[in-house]
């Protein structure tokens, strides 16, 4: 009976036999059935990704259904949605979304995103529109990001007028840029004017002092040398240190990312910490850094090794997205058919769909 129902979640091979065949949407489509098929508590996870990149691709309708299988934290993902929706500048589905939230909070919070996504994308306007009828601390929350993106172009005037609609004390950040800016261009006497109305002391002071001394940089520690010598290229030098002062698995993954020292990072992961789960997120990270340089056999290499005895859930926690980033590679490199019989072989449902995912999100929507 169970193979039954497996055979009914999971689309067969003959009936998706192709990558050259089959649209993002399918794809998304075979990855929220593989995702159903995992085990429960990885499936309101599986489901959150499968939504939000659905979103990011506009398959808004196929997102909500996603979206619906979500138990776990719903409010976040629904905020995450509508903001999926504003970076893709459609600013009135976001709304829409926004104001279908089930409580008048949710929607709030939404809003404030939305406008967010707006300040970032260099529409203060549409920000400041949003957020009119905010209540008052998301509201002066959203007018600070206004304010200060407007100091930070050079919109002087249109930033001092954000800053005096805002409510004593929101401001000061406003007037802090401002203060620096006016301080750039040389005009020491209005920054001093503006830094006055600043009310923390120690911004106000910060604003205030003509020309910083230039503060006295401490020396790196010896496993944060040991990243920076591996991106100048003094490998020899950042090995030694790793095994001299013991770096965590961190340290170890950076460095050898940076050197792309594939049999120099399996030897030392292993030993990096003792304690196996610690191990197993490295060599899943290491097979992300690899895949993003579209080293995809180095990558499937670390991913294999990721399962280990005693590692947290096996290590399924950490594998399974990097599979996915596996699968974003592999399909940039060389096209979605020659991923897509290594994703749907993946042993588990968490695997499959997070691989399938990887390949839905790298193929142009249609």
């Amino acid at each position: 009976m169970l193979r039954v129902v497996v055979a009914l979640l999971v689309p067969s091979m003959s009936q998706y036999s192709s990558g050259q065949n089959l649209t993002d949407k399918q794809l998304f489509q075979e990855s929220l059935a593989a995702a159903k098929t995992a085990a429960p508590e990885y499936q309101s996870y599986i489901f959150g990704e499968i939504a939000e990149a659905e979103t990011a691709h506009g398959y808004y309708n196929e997102a909500s259904e996603a979206a619906r299988l979500v138990q776990q934290y719903p409010d976040q993902l629904f905020t995450a949605l509508v903001t999926a929706r504003a970076k893709r500048g459609d600013i009135s589905g976001a709304k829409q979304l926004a104001a279908s939230a089930e409580s008048r909070e949710l929607q709030w919070r939404a809003e404030q995103a939305i406008a967010f996504e707006q300040v970032k994308s260099g529409d203060l306007s549409g920000a400041s529109e949003t957020v009119q009828h905010l209540p008052s601390g998301l509201q002066q929350n959203a007018l600070q990001w206004i304010g200060v993106a407007q100091a930070e172009k050079g919109e002087l005037e249109a930033a001092l007028r954000t800053a005096s609609e805002m409510q004593s004390g929101w401001s000061d950040d406003v007037y802090y840029t401002l203060a620096i800016k006016l301080r750039a261009q040389g005009s020491k006497q209005k920054a001093h004017e503006i830094a006055k109305r600043i009310l923390d002391d120690d911004m106000r002071r910060a604003a205030e002092v003509d020309s910083i001394s230039p503060r006295a940089v401490e020396p790196p520690r010896a496993c944060d040398l040991a990243v920076q010598q591996a991106k100048q290229g003094q490998y020899d030098k950042a090995y030694k240190l790793l095994q001299t002062e013991h770096c965590d698995c961190g340290f170890v993954v950076s460095v050898y990312a940076e050197s792309r020292d594939a049999l120099g990072a399996e030897k030392a992961l292993p030993t990096c910490s003792p304690n196996p789960s610690d191990v197993s997120n490295a060599m899943a990270e290491v097979a992300k850094k690899f895949a993003a340089s579209g080293d995809v056999s180095t990558a499937l290499r670390f991913a294999d090794a990721v399962r280990l005895p005693g590692a947290y859930e096996n290590g399924e926690g950490y594998l399974a997205p990097a599979i996915r980033d596996i699968a974003h590679a592999w399909v940039k490199r060389d096209g979605a058919d020659a991923a897509l019989k290594w994703a749907r072989s993946r042993p588990t449902g968490y695997e499959r769909a997070m691989a399938l995912l990887g390949i839905a999100e790298s193929v142009a929507p249609r």
